[in-house]
C-alpha cells in the first residue's frame, strides 16, 4: 500500500483505516484473480482519492463519488467539523472505515419545518447527524412511502422533503457498506478467512469431482456463507472497486 505524505486522516482514524482499507482492496484482488495485498504502514490519501471505481455504469475516481454524494447529502462538497474543513474524500473514507464516528457528524441538511417537527427537532436545527435520524428511520420510511403514492407533480412541500430525506438516508447507508459487509469488524482478516475457505472449497470440489459424491457439507456451508455475504454487498453497495490490472 501507500504512505501518507501530505495529509493525515482527521479524527484519529488512521490506526483503523489502514487495516480496513487493506482488507477491502484485497477482496477486489481476490475476486479479480490476484494475490491478496499485504499489510504495510500508512497510505497516501491523495493517491487513494484517484482509485477508479464503478458507479452507475461509469468508471470514475473515488474522489468524484465522495464529492458528489456529500453534495447530495449536505448541500456542500466539504464538511465543517469543530470549525475545521473536512474534505469529501476524508469524510467518505471515515464513513466506510469508522462509521460509528462518521454517524455523529452534523451532515444531513433539513430545511422543511414540518419534517423537523415530525422528528422532534428544533426548527433552527439545520444540520442533523445520521445517528439522530436512524432512530426515526421507520417513521421516515412510512411517511415517504405514503408520499410516493402521489405523483411527484402534485406532492406538497412536506411530501417532497420527506421523500428526499428518505432517499438521502438510503444513499448514506449504501455508501456506509460499499466496501465491506455491514458488521464486519476486521476487513483484512475477513478476506484472509475467505481466501482460506475458497481454497478449501475448491480442493473439496476437485476431490469429489467425478466421484459421484457431493461436496463436503462443511466446506459447502462455509463457502455459501461467504457467497451470501458478498452477494449482499454486491447488491447494496453504491459503488464497486475495480481490481488492478
Amino acid at each position: 500500500m501507500m504512505r501518507i505524505t501530505q495529509k493525515s486522516i482527521p479524527g484519529g482514524l488512521a490506526s483503523r483505516v489502514f487495516p480496513w482499507l487493506c482488507g477491502a482492496l484485497a477482496l477486489s484482488y481476490i475476486v479479480g484473480g490476484f494475490k491478496p495485498l499485504a499489510r504495510r504502514e500508512g497510505f497516501d490519501i491523495n493517491r487513494f482519492a484517484q482509485l477508479p471505481v464503478m458507479q452507475g455504469g461509469r468508471i470514475k475516481p473515488i474522489d468524484t463519488v465522495a464529492r458528489t454524494t456529500l453534495l447530495v447529502l449536505s448541500g456542500k462538497q466539504t464538511l465543517r467539523l469543530d470549525g475545521k474543513k473536512l474534505e469529501a474524500i476524508h469524510w467518505l473514507l471515515g464513513l466506510m472505515a469508522a462509521p460509528e464516528e462518521a454517524d455523529r457528524y452534523p451532515l444531513f441538511t433539513i430545511h422543511d419545518p414540518e419534517v423537523l417537527g415530525l422528528l422532534g427537532f428544533r426548527f433552527d436545527r439545520k444540520k442533523v447527524p445520521y445517528m439522530d435520524l436512524e432512530v426515526h428511520s421507520e417513521e421516515i420510511s412510512k411517511q415517504s412511502a405514503k408520499a410516493q403514492q402521489k405523483d411527484v407533480k402534485i406532492r406538497n412541500r412536506f411530501e417532497t422533503a420527506i421523500v428526499n430525506l428518505d432517499d438521502r438516508l438510503t444513499l448514506y447507508q449504501r455508501l456506509r457498506g460499499s466496501l465491506q459487509v455491514p458488521g464486519t469488524q476486521d476487513a483484512f482478516s475477513d478476506v484472509v478467512a475467505f481466501q482460506k475457505v475458497l481454497s478449501g472449497g475448491m480442493d473439496s470440489i476437485k476431490a469429489h469431482s467425478g466421484s459421484g459424491k457431493g461436496m463436503a457439507g462443511a466446506a459447502l456451508k462455509d463457502l455459501a456463507s461467504f457467497f451470501d455475504r458478498y452477494l449482499y454487498l454486491a447488491q447494496t453497495a453504491y459503488f464497486s472497486v475495480l481490481p488492478a490490472l
